[in-house]
């Protein structure tokens, strides 16, 4: 893989996907708030789990031809069901992953007849990264 990711052991990569930016989140935030009890002195301040989140990719997607950039994508969204929560791995980054499912449709910004770069939105029902254990 190189500046990809993958999605289930599926590099897309071979989908000719080179991630280029985006919004991915590295720690896990809860939420803290503090209650203030009517008729009560002081209040008490609880600390919830974090929750469900988005994070983006920046992509462009490549073919030969503009067939072939049609193909690579079909085969992309198959890949990457709406339905279907999966682990990502993103290139460079062997230690995490994520869990997320794609919520976003495939359309962006032509690159004259050869590419197109869009935004890949996931929804993390649990929000990572995950810590990559054993081998």
């Amino acid at each position: 893989m190189a500046h990809s990711f993958s999605f289930n052991d599926t590099d897309m990569a071979d989908y000719g996907i080179t991630v280029i930016g985006g919004e991915w989140p590295f720690a896990k935030v809860g939420v803290t708030d503090t209650v203030n009890v009517p008729g009560r002195d002081g209040g008490y301040t609880y600390y919830n789990e974090a929750g469900p989140a988005e994070f983006t990719m920046e992509v462009i997607c490549e073919g030969d031809d503009a067939n072939d950039l049609i193909a690579n994508l079909q085969s992309f969204a198959a890949a990457t069901p709406a339905s279907t929560v999966g682990e990502i791995y993103i290139d460079g980054i062997t230690g995490y992953y994520w869990k997320a499912r794609r919520v976003s449709d495939i359309r962006g910004l032509p690159i004259g007849m050869h590419a197109l770069q869009f935004e890949i939105v996931w929804r993390m029902d649990e929000p990572g990264p995950f810590p990559v254990t054993g081998t």
